[in-house]
This record gives structure tokens, sequence and C-alpha cells, in this order.
């Protein structure tokens, strides 16, 4: 597992985005399990990549998973082509719970995004 060999290596945290090549298998109990086994195999906060891709984890789902999973702290919200509106949603279901959330799209909604409450930005 990646994940592991990150901790291993080094790495303050990491990050991970359900899995392309299991797309059969997505949905809500599947990305739990995914989840539960990143955070059994680390010891370094765990970054929730939403990703639009055949599935889109809801933020009522995601706050759950920083609930309940330990290790999983952060997300990083990629859904829809305006993320502001996604992480105000997401900040509002998971509350004081989450410890940052952060956009993506190369820096275009940015400011808006800041302005929401994310506090992290990447531009990947």
């Amino acid at each position: 597992m990646y994940s592991k060999y990150a901790n291993e290596a080094g790495a303050d945290a990491v990050i991970a985005v359900p899995l392309y090549m299991e797309r059969a298998k997505l949905d809500l109990n599947w990305i739990r399990t995914y989840y539960k086994a990143i955070s059994n195999a680390v010891d370094v906060p765990i970054f929730i990549q939403n990703h639009p891709m055949d599935i889109v984890l809801p933020p009522t789902f995601i706050a759950r998973l920083v609930r309940e999973i330990k290790h999983v702290e952060y997300v990083k919200e990629e859904t829809g082509e305006f993320t502001g509106q996604s992480i105000s949603a997401l900040l509002k279901c998971c509350g004081n719970d989450v410890k940052g959330v952060f956009g993506g799209s190369h820096g275009k909604y940015m400011l808006d995004e800041l302005w929401r409450g994310s506090w992290l930005y990447a531009c990947v």
C-alpha cells in the first residue's frame, strides 16, 4: 500500500482518492472500508480527495468518515464546476471535526473558496 510506504518514508500526511481500477466496487460502504484500511496502515493525517469520477462523496458521508475514522482529518474538494459551494456544504456538515478543507481547479476559484472557509490551497 502506497500510504503505508509514504508514512514509513517520513511523509507528514497522505492523500487518497478511491481507486480508479476499482470502479465496479465504488459504493459508499466500499469507500468507507478503503479509508479505514488506510487509517489502519498509517499514523499520519489522511486527506480525502473528493474527485468526481464515477461517484461523488456527499458532504454528509465525508463528515461521517472524518468523525469515525482515525487519521481522516482533511479534505481536498474537487467536485462540481464551482467547488466553493461544495466547500461550504462540507464545512457545514463537518463543523469543527474536519481540520481543513481545500480546493483544486488550478486556482480558478481560490478566492471564493477562501472566502467560504477553505484555509489551504493546492494548485494541482
